[in-house]
């Protein structure tokens, strides 16, 4: 693994999938720069030591200054790994972390250090709370991208008012949002109609306070291609002829009407591609 490493110090692009790891093996990385590493996707990855942060401080220090792109998957890394990327990843551009252990502390340490960088961030089912949405909103001017995906047994509570705020300061800029899992509100809707005109892919979930009307004033407004909604059985909100016209008039339109029926691995396939 550590001559594989070596030898490719001059690639830009670098995946590593379902592979153990070290605190030796990471010393060992470090100690190799790879000055042109632009995009770097951990995926499945798990140490078999107690690795510490300094460990991995040491590695994004010799690898981390050219990233554009940091992908982790459903990986055993430290908690707080978002305080060295923010630290070290000063180009990031793009940050997808699904089903970590990765902390609020640290989403909120990225967005508040690389916030004028960044342009994508998503986030899948990590420990992300309302404290991180509102950092984001308030430092990632910038957002072409956003992705806040959580599955939970029921939807969770979520205040828009920092989403709804940052919508009327830069949501020309958005291109994709995705709020699934999240209780999306009206106000929430409204706002992506007046000033997200520039929106082309929108992801949420039916809740029963949601009115056709704001869907129907997003539609219209917005460039959108692919438009995503699930229902929960017996859910009220939007009516059914209007998820119907949507299923007809959009790429998107794949629908999970029982998403708890289905693993994560499943629904990630269904919705996004395999991870």
């Amino acid at each position: 693994m550590d001559t594989l490493w070596r030898s490719l110090n001059s690639v830009e692009s670098f995946r590593l999938w379902r592979v153990d790891l070290n605190d030796t093996i990471i010393s060992s990385w470090s100690r190799t720069p790879h000055s042109n590493l632009k995009t770097l996707d951990l995926c499945s990855i798990s140490v078999v030591d107690a690795s510490s942060v300094d460990i991995w401080d040491d590695f994004f220090s010799c690898c981390g200054k050219q990233l554009t792109s940091l992908s982790i998957s459903h990986s055993l890394l430290p908690p707080r790994l978002g305080h060295v990327i923010a630290r070290h990843c000063v180009r990031l551009e793009e940050l997808v972390i699904r089903s970590c252990k990765f902390t609020d502390t640290s989403i909120v340490a990225v967005a508040q250090q690389r916030g004028r960088t960044l342009k994508k961030i998503k986030l899948y089912d990590t420990s992300f709370t309302e404290q991180s949405l509102r950092v984001i909103c308030e430092e990632c001017t910038q957002l072409e991208e956003l992705v806040l995906f959580r599955t939970e047994h029921w939807l969770q509570p979520l205040d828009t008012t920092p989403l709804i705020a940052y919508m009327a300061e830069h949501g020309n800029l958005l291109r994709s949002l995705c709020v699934r899992g999240w209780r999306t509100t009206n106000g929430l809707l409204d706002s992506l109609a007046r000033y997200g005109t520039n929106l082309q892919e929108l992801d949420f979930e039916n809740n029963s306070e949601l009115k056709d009307a704001l869907l129907q004033k997003v539609m219209k407004s917005c460039k959108l291609r692919q438009l995503n909604i699930t229902s929960r059985n017996d859910c009220d909100g939007l009516s059914p002829e209007l998820i119907t016209l949507v299923d007809k008039h959009y790429v998107f339109a794949k629908r999970i009407q029982n998403p708890l029926a289905l693993d994560m691995e499943t629904i990630y396939g269904i919705l996004y591609g395999s991870p």
